[in-house]
């Protein structure tokens, strides 16, 4: 019979009674055997020279071992079918060990338990192995190499036992004494220093929900308060254990500021996850503001504002300092992390803003191009008085100006170009926000002109409920599609609404208020065209209807729930939107989510994305089904990058704008910039380019939509449909799509 002989190599470390190699034997046992084939162990004496030389009938994988008087060896595997020049063994001093494992409720102990060990640093070259130790009871004794051991004791179902520096010696027991096992998921991770130095004291270590960015709810700010911080051993370890299955992150802090962050961590049952490699506390970092220029337009310094985002993508708190007459302000010692940066002046405008990661360069700067306005607010020809925000009441810039009884007002802005403004007239019944303020700087000297004319047209209507009952208290949503707006009514004691002063054209308008024994309820979107001289309708009515409730859980690839996923669905009734905007859902510890739409939908589309690294997907479902939908959140994606020849402004209302469609799903512009900027994907150098990260694998096509298309698709989105010129591409698992127009 043809053999297969490897040559084997027994290195003997320090500590083996007797000679070095006399007395020891190479034992090959075959672990597996073609279909037929009965091979018996193989054993021959360890040659006192070099190598062994160990014939092995062909057809199986054996394992080799050495085996002899007071020593344990390490095995290898080696298959009779491919040539193997050498297979190496090392030989140790053999002790042991007694541990008593006290299991939870009376569970009863397997027959056997998994010991994983490697030597204790600073001890001989002695690999991660594993071996099988037997229970008898409840007590473990097995044999080990006879050197200072790291090791962990494993069972089904349980947290591992985790003990170090355990000082095994030859031919001696190691009584270990009692320890408890933990029923469930266990995490176990080590925590290091950058330059390898002993971690500081009060060092911690809180094991998140690893949530979308922007995910927030009770359930899961409760969630977090679940485990504590842990402080790590001596050697950096920790270990969670009573762990649920869902996605988690581990963020491990330093007194100095010095942070260490792991994310992605996919928890799937009753098993324990191990991070073999650590988490670095990367130290904190000092960030220079430089702001252009030094002083504001009435020589006062600006002020800097700073916070740091959390994990759900709030900035909790914000940090006020001075700027210095030399346009410098130092934030010293900043944890690792995104932060978000205003500049304020003495009138408290934010003037400018922009995003730093720390670690990172170490500098942002912010440019101010100061220019003076001066205007006039117009409601049909008359002088308005308004509170005026430019960039909106909420944006990342804006700044607040008043107009006077004459309608007059001035001030600064950091730029010129197209601004987004609010305007508000309680009085009057004024509520606008008109997109497409154009600055620019007067050619002769002195304020830029900016004149506001608000046309007197009047919305006017009520919010009733199914029985035709006036309901106060409601919010009303105007859709302004042809200027890519929106703002916000509130109905008073007889449900009636008035707004004045919109733009000619059609409008959208849809209402959500409560209805006794009904609860939330909402009336579907009614489509209005606004006129200067008439509306049609002249009075709208809202009626209130009950809601349908769509219902599902997220999920991991691996079955696991996805805890903090961000659901988001466009109600569609017909090709028209059911709801007046997009309706929001967070998943909870199970994977769980509902979302409330109106009793009109008949169909939806969702999207859904997570943290942990996970993609954006779209589907298209029937919300009338009933059935609840099982959403897998899949960590494979790739990314759309978008070039525009102008600055990217998808919100702008003469903005051609692409929207793209994931496997025929429309994925609207608010779904993807969100969840671009969630990402701060906006480019920091280059205005005109967007990435949009983390997109699920599939079919994909681009159709760049012109301003005069926004309006009819926005009013009916799902008549949409790609056209011959859109730019169809799959996009693999990592892959890239780019798109210039």
């Amino acid at each position: 019979m043809a053999v297969t002989e490897v040559d084997v190599r027994v290195d003997v470390h320090e500590g083996v009674p007797g000679a070095p190699i006399a007395g020891l034997v190479l034992r090959a046992t075959p672990v597996t055997a073609a279909a037929g084939v009965e091979l018996e162990p193989v054993s021959i004496p360890v040659a006192a020279t070099g190598g062994t030389r160990l014939a092995l009938p062909p057809g199986a994988i054996w394992r080799v071992e050495a085996e002899g008087e007071g020593i344990w060896s390490t095995a290898v595997l080696v298959s009779s079918d491919r040539p193997q020049p050498e297979a190496s063994l090392a030989v140790f001093p053999a002790g042991s060990l007694r541990l008593a494992l006290r299991l939870p409720g009376g569970a009863k102990p397997p027959a056997e338990a998994t010991v994983r060990f490697e030597a204790a640093p600073g001890g001989p070259p002695l690999a991660l192995s594993s071996t099988l130790c037997p229970l008898t009871g409840a007590v473990l004794e097995c044999a080990l190499p006879g050197v200072d051991l790291d090791l962990v004791v494993k069972l089904p179902g349980f947290a591992g036992v985790h003990l170090f520096d355990l000082p095994v010696r030859a031919g001696q027991l190691l009584d270990l004494g009692e320890r408890q096992l933990v029923a469930g998921g266990s995490i176990v991770a080590r925590i290091a220093r950058a330059d390898g130095g002993p971690l500081p004291e009060k060092t911690a270590v809180r094991l998140e929900i690893d949530a979308a960015t922007g995910a927030a709810s009770r359930e899961l700010l409760a969630a977090a308060e679940q485990f504590p911080p842990l402080s790590p051993s001596r050697r950096g370890f920790v270990q969670f254990t009573a762990v649920a299955p869902g996605s988690y992150r581990l963020v491990g802090t330093a007194p100095d500021g010095s942070q260490a962050v792991a994310g992605g961590l996919v928890l799937p049952g009753d098993v324990e996850l191990e991070l073999r490699a650590p988490l670095v506390l990367l130290p904190p970092q000092d960030l220079e503001i430089a702001v252009v220029p030094p002083l504001g337009v009435d020589g006062t310094p600006w002020v800097v504002e700073s916070g740091r985002e959390g994990s759900d993508g709030s900035v909790p708190a914000l940090d006020r300092r001075a700027v210095g007459p030399e346009g410098r302000a130092l934030l010293e010692r900043l944890s690792p992390g995104r932060y978000h940066v205003g500049i304020v002046d003495a009138a408290g405008a934010r003037m400018a803003s922009g995003v730093a990661e720390v670690p990172g360069a170490g500098r942002l700067e912010l440019t101010i191009d100061q220019v003076e306005i001066a205007g006039e607010v117009t409601l049909g020809g008359a002088p308005l008085a308004a509170e005026l925000w430019f960039g909106g009441r909420s944006g990342a810039v804006r700044i607040r100006m008043e107009s006077d009884e004459e309608g007059t007002f001035g001030g600064w802005l950091p730029r010129t170009g197209s601004w987004s403004v609010d305007v508000s007239a309680p009085t009057a019944q004024v509520e606008r926000r008109i997109g497409g303020v154009e600055v620019a700087r007067a050619a002769a000297g002195g304020p830029a002109r900016v004149e506001i004319r608000l046309p007197d047209s009047r919305l006017s209507g009520r919010v009733v409920d199914s029985q035709r009952r006036p309901v106060p208290g409601a919010i009303v949503t105007v859709q302004v599609p042809g200027e890519g707006t929106a703002f916000f009514l509130r109905s008073g004691e007889q449900g009636e609404f008035l707004s004045r002063g919109l733009g000619e054209g059609k409008i959208v308008v849809s209402a959500q208020g409560f209805v006794a024994g009904e609860g939330v309820a909402e009336a579907s979107p009614v489509e209005v065209t606004v006129g200067e001289e008439r509306t049609d309708p002249d009075e709208v009515e809202l009626v209130l209807g009950a809601n349908r409730t769509l219902r599902g859980r997220v999920i991991g690839i691996q079955g696991e729930p996805i805890a903090g996923a961000m659901i988001q669905v466009a109600a569609l009734a017909g090709v028209h939107p059911a709801a007046g905007e997009l309706r929001y859902a967070v998943s909870g510890l199970d994977g769980g989510f509902s979302v409330d739409l109106p009793a009109t939908a008949d169909r939806a589309f969702v999207f859904h994305g997570a943290g942990g690294g996970r993609s954006l997907r779209a589907l298209a479902v029937d919300p009338r089904s009933g059935t609840p939908l099982t959403l897998v959140s899949d960590p494979a994606g790739g990314e759309i990058v978008l070039r525009s020849k102008s600055a990217l402004a998808p919100g702008g209302p003469a903005a051609r704008i692409p929207v793209f469609f994931q496997d025929g799903v429309l994925v609207p512009v608010g779904v993807y910039s969100s969840w671009a900027q969630r990402e701060a994907r906006f480019s920091a150098t280059n205005g005109n380019e967007l990435r949009i990260p983390r997109l699920a694998p599939g079919a994909y096509a681009i159709c760049v939509v012109e301003p005069e298309e926004r309006l009819a698709l926005e009013l009916a989105p799902g008549a949409f449909a790609p056209g011959p010129s859109c730019h169809r591409e799959y996009l693999p698992p990592g892959g890239v799509i780019e798109l210039e127009y």
